[in-house]
């Protein structure tokens, strides 16, 4: 069970970053591989296919206490294969598309608004992971809403930071473009940092409200018993 989910975490991931390396990032292909990614390996791993994601899962699980050794472990294989797949990924990409793919901040700004703009966008994805779960029931609804979170962050702050919000698919990119062209290396740094920082306040946030999701559920269900 672990191998299939590590290998859904593997494909998903590769197909993601893929996607955004022959696209340049484009908002609807990147946030269609991604809901498509999600169907084909049936979200048997939880379709994280970013460690940013899987970060926020384990804070929230850290926050409510259920976090088990054996799921700190298996959620830390998720990120192993997750950087692995990336990065084979966007060698593969740049077999296919020979021109220059990588994750800066554009000129017009500055490193700080760069990490911010990520941060944010960042934090309401891996929020919306957490959340949708509980709100909706059907996955692949689910799904569907978590790739367009991801095509509305990078078109909103795609011009200032190429709109990566995954740690994976930023250091994949960056360090094929490393080989390739010996450049663009120096801000990859940004492109962990602020993902991952996100995962973390997304879980704190979504843990804030799901308390509440939990009750009102609770709430209905017991409103039915008792008719």
């Amino acid at each position: 069970m672990l191998f299939r989910m590590l290998l859904a975490e593997a494909i998903g991931t590769f197909v993601l970053t893929f996607t955004v390396g022959v696209s340049t990032s484009e908002p609807f292909t990147v946030g269609g591989a991604l809901w498509a990614a999600m169907v084909a390996t049936a979200f048997v791993s939880g379709a994280h296919f970013n460690p940013a994601i899987t970060l926020s899962i384990i804070t929230r699980k850290y926050i409510n206490n259920t976090l088990s050794q054996p799921e700190l472990v298996k959620f830390l294989l998720y990120m192993v294969v997750q950087f692995f797949s990336a990065f084979i990924a966007s060698l593969c990409a740049w077999g296919i598309i020979r021109y220059p793919v990588y994750f800066d901040i554009s000129s017009d700004y500055s490193g700080s608004q760069g990490f911010f703009a990520e941060l944010i966008y960042t934090t309401i994805l891996c929020a919306n992971v957490l959340m949708i779960g509980t709100v909706n029931d059907a996955i692949v609804v689910s799904g569907g809403i978590i790739a367009l979170t991801l095509t509305t962050g990078n078109w909103a702050i795609g011009r200032i930071t190429g709109g990566c919000f995954n740690p994976a698919v930023g250091l994949g990119i960056n360090l094929a473009y490393l080989l390739h062209k010996d450049d663009h290396f120096g801000i990859t740094w940004l492109y962990i940092i602020a993902p991952y920082l996100g995962g973390i306040v997304g879980g704190v946030f979504a843990s804030i409200f799901l308390n509440e999701v939990t009750v009102q559920k609770k709430s209905v269900i017991e409103k039915s018993q008792a008719e």
